[in-house]
């Protein structure tokens, strides 16, 4: 049976790209249906709104496109080619954004498809970032910080959260936030209440058996998922990224 093609509404740019690689932000049935008709003028459709988008909304098109830099962990090449290409993707170059976000499609439709149920681990490299970026929004009333820049925010966290715990080294973690800072997304979040941050945390939809799970990154490319992280270390790396 050919596929039937269904042109995407315009939202923001990461939760276009996740609908258009079938994936997060859908229920099981939206997402088999998302399987089944994954399409060409999908992608082609998502590229045109990324246009209109960026040119409309400066601040809320290239920080939430960007919060897609969370598949850093699933590709170093990936990582390396939004280096190279950050002061093309700050110019709103739309064959880079292209290049670039179409990049980060195919790095969460691999994940997708090799897990469509959620039933392993892999799933969960999308989420780096958003383990603390999502306590973030919820502590500050979802009005102070655009989605990618609280997940910008939250990969900054975590990354010195992996140094904390002897998984990464400063380099790796130095390279992340330059990146994050070089495309204009915020590394340091400012006063906030750590404690009213940590308590958002236990509510985090990804917990098991209250146990919330951090995806870390020991390496560029690499990730991996952390149960049981002591409380007082997850206080420290955000008390680093509000100094």
């Amino acid at each position: 049976m050919s596929s039937i093609v269904t042109p995407l509404p315009p939202t923001p740019i990461e939760p276009v790209s996740a609908v258009a690689a079938g994936g997060k932000h859908l229920s099981p049935n939206q997402r088999a249906w998302a399987r089944f008709k994954r399409n060409r003028l999908g992608y082609l459709s998502l590229w045109a709104f990324v246009a209109l988008l960026l040119i409309a909304n400066r601040r809320l098109g290239l920080s939430t496109g960007l919060e897609d830099i969370c598949s850093l962990v699933l590709e170093q090449p990936y990582f390396e080619e939004v280096e190279r290409d950050a002061a093309a993707l700050l110019a709103r170059r739309l064959d880079v954004l292209e290049r670039i976000i179409g990049g980060s499609c195919r790095l969460k439709a691999s994940v997708i498809e090799r897990d469509p149920e959620e039933k392993s681990d892999l799933r969960f490299a999308l989420n780096y970032g958003h383990t603390i970026g999502h306590a973030l929004e919820a502590v500050t009333g979802y009005g102070r910080w655009t989605h990618g820049e609280a997940v910008s925010l939250g990969i900054a966290a975590e990354a010195r959260l992996a140094r904390r715990l002897t998984l990464a080294d400063e380099a790796t973690v130095a390279r992340q936030e330059r990146l994050l800072a070089g495309l204009g997304l915020p590394i340091h979040v400012g006063a906030i209440d750590v404690e009213a941050v940590l308590s958002a945390m236990t509510r985090d939809k990804k917990a098991r058996d209250g146990r919330v799970p951090f995806v870390l990154a020991p390496r560029l490319g690499e990730f991996r998922v952390v149960y049981d992280v002591p409380v007082a270390e997850i206080r420290s790396a955000l008390r680093e990224v509000t100094s």
